[in-house]
């Protein structure tokens, strides 16, 4: 099993960025994202349980995945935590 962390860092980084106005977005989807911040923080905490889900069931078989495996879930728990303080 490999495991992108810095795939799964990169998308969960740009979906933070954009919601908190840190990257160029279009003023269209700017007004989009104010309006409906705590809905989309929602999704945001509902995606990274199933990332979770997902993560829970793959079972690492050496070292290095493990480590991957691990990184991949800490990764996801900080940005549920965000989301869920945001």
């Amino acid at each position: 099993m490999q495991i992108d962390v810095d795939g799964i860092q990169g998308m969960l980084d740009i979906y933070r960025s954009a919601l908190d106005n840190k990257i160029p977005v279009a003023p269209v989807l700017q007004g989009h994202f104010k309006q409906n911040r705590r809905l989309l923080l929602e999704g945001f905490r509902k995606m990274a349980s199933a990332q979770n889900l997902v993560l829970g069931s793959l079972k690492a078989e050496n070292a290095a995945e493990a480590a991957q495996l691990e990184e991949a879930k800490r990764i996801v728990a900080e940005f549920r935590a965000w989301a869920e303080t945001a």
